[in-house]
């Protein structure tokens, strides 16, 4: 055993062993920031699009899709966390509402009956319009044939409705 250790301090070359570390060193940290620059660089889709890609795309396996750009129709480059981020977005924010509160808690911190009269303040001028609109629209004949005054009653009834609705 000892002779096989003198062997092999006699015939390493240092040099190489002592670099080992240095190159992987180096090595390592080239990967690392690659990798961090490909996270958000760049912010927009750079590269070609291909004709019939768009298409194509459609039945490639998920894994494929999720490539930035296949899905555009293009060969090429984005950052993923720009080509992500509505729905890093859309995550992020479900995520920290849902640790603040129920939509229900919301609304009635929002002070819902008020909410209800300036919503009924805002609509109640435009209900003629919109009831006419949707009247000629859905139901034209009945709405031609109905006298000016029952008219005038649909459009008050409907209105007389409207807070409850809202509420």
């Amino acid at each position: 055993m000892a002779l096989e250790i003198d062997w092999f301090f006699q015939h390493v070359e240092w040099l190489h062993v002592l670099s080992i570390p240095v190159f992987t060193g180096v090595v390592g940290f080239l990967i690392n920031w690659t990798g961090l620059i490909m996270l958000f660089s760049p912010v927009r889709f750079h590269g070609i699009k291909v004709p019939g890609m768009r298409q194509l795309s459609r039945v490639l396996p998920r894994k494929i899709q999720e490539v930035p750009g296949i899905l555009q129709g293009g060969l090429g480059w984005q950052g993923i966390v720009p080509a992500r981020a509505a729905k890093m977005g859309s995550i992020a924010v479900d995520k920290a509402i849902d640790k603040l509160g129920t939509p229900k808690e919301f609304y009635q911190q929002l002070e819902p009956e008020q909410i209800a009269e300036h919503i009924v303040q805002v609509f109640e001028p435009e209900m003629p319009g919109m009831i006419e609109e949707i009247m000629r629209r859905e139901h034209p004949a009945l709405w031609r044939d109905l006298p000016p005054r029952a008219r005038k009653a649909v459009i008050a009834r409907v209105q007389s409705q409207l807070p409850g609705v809202v509420r």
